[in-house]
Parts: C-alpha cells; structure tokens; sequence
C-alpha cells in the first residue's frame, strides 16, 4: 500500500460524516455491469443469440471500458484512498484483504478484455465464448462478495474515522484522473445503475464536466448498451 502524501486530518467526534453516494453508485454500476455481462456471456456461449460482427465490436469496447473502469477504482483505493484510511483509522482498520481481492481480480479483466477482443475477428471461437461465460461469472461472484464485504466493514470506518476533507481530496483525485475521452460511458453508465429518482441527488455531487456528459452522452450510451444487450 502506497503511503499517503498530504497530511492527514482524522474525523474527530462531532464532525460531520462524509457523503458515500458516489462511492456507493460506482459499486452499484460495477455490480450491474458484472451481471449484465454474465448473462450475455452465457446466451453467447449457448448460442441462443446472434454474435454480429457491430454486437461483437460493441461487446469488446464495453468489456474494454467497464473493466477499465473497475480497474481505476481499485487502483485508486489502493493507492490514494486506503492510505488515507489507514492514516486516519490506525490499527482499527486493516486493508489488506481488500488489496488482496484487488489482485485476484485483474487477472480476471485481463481474460475478459483478450476474450472479447478475439471475438471481433473470430466470433465463433468457443474457447473465447467459454472464458467469456467462466470469467464474466467469476468477476460477478467476486465483486458481488468484495462490495458486500467493503460497504459492510470499509464504510463505517470511513464515516468514523476520515474527515471530509481528506474524503472530498481522494474523490477529487479519482474523479480528476479518470479518462476524459471513456466520460461518455461512465456517467451514462453509473447513473444506470441508480433509480431514476436519485439520479439528480447524485449528479449534484459530482463535477460539472460529469453533469454535462450525461446530458450529452446518454442516448449514445443507450444505443451502444440496446446493441450489446438487446
């Protein structure tokens, strides 16, 4: 685990909590577009639907981008939030579970990209389909248990013990060192993953620049995501 490079300020007793939504959206879209991917993986293993060469070329670019972004969020725990965890919390929190789970899956995303990506030039590669279905499952059970485990014993750690500066500078980090050039997947992306009604409560909180690729990108996205997954 990296060190932190800003001092720390831990939450004191009485300081306000920090707000956890987006962090909770972005486990939410992790979450769904594990699932989502699984089940199309099984069909396309089965052969229940059609690979057409556009759904293929979709399909990788979807794969490319979600498990980019898994990626950035573990990294970004790894190397900015989970200092600032530990220097704030101390010998109550340990991490190293969850750094653990972190490693064990990039492997898995490295699979699901190769898979994908062959499936463009030869759709019917049943060893790419097979690794798709497996992998796919895998990244879904595993995220399943990972969120489930970090919303349960990360969470209220990071409301006791980090203050919302420190919270506000590592989501600020993450959010600044995300892509530009993918915003038009993640925002319309993430705020699938949320009801409708708490799509504006949550925008609210996140950068201008977030707000308006949402406005702009979401009947792309939902075009993009109708010729994946029907």
């Amino acid at each position: 685990m990296a060190p932190a490079t800003t001092t720390i300020r831990p939450r004191r007793p009485g300081d306000p909590e920090v707000n956890l939504t987006i962090y909770g959206v972005a486990h939410r879209a992790m979450r769904q577009g594990a699932r989502e991917l699984a089940a199309l993986a099984h069909t396309l293993r089965d052969g229940t639907v059609p690979l057409t060469p556009a759904r293929a070329k979709a399909l990788a670019e979807y794969v490319r981008l979600m498990t980019e972004e898994i990626h950035l969020h573990h990294h970004g725990e790894d190397t900015v939030g989970w200092p600032i965890i530990q220097a704030s919390a101390g010998h109550a929190v340990d991490l190293e579970p969850f750094t653990a789970d972190h490693d064990q899956l990039d492997p898995i995303l490295d699979r699901l990209r190769r898979a994908s990506t062959l499936l463009v030039t030869h759709p019917g590669d049943l060893t790419a389909r097979e690794t798709l279905a497996t992998d796919s499952t895998v990244l879904r059970d595993l995220l399943d248990e990972h969120i489930d485990e970090e919303e349960r014993d990360i969470f209220p750690i990071i409301r006791t013990y980090v203050s919302v500066a420190d919270f506000q500078s590592w989501e600020h980090q993450m959010m600044t060192n995300y892509p530009k050039k993918n915003l038009w997947f993640l925002i319309p992306w993430s705020v699938s993953a949320i009801p409708a009604a708490e799509v504006p409560a949550a925008l609210a909180l996140t950068p201008l620049a977030f707000r308006i690729a949402n406005r702009l990108f979401s009947g792309k996205y939902r075009r993009f995501h109708q010729l994946i997954f029907g």
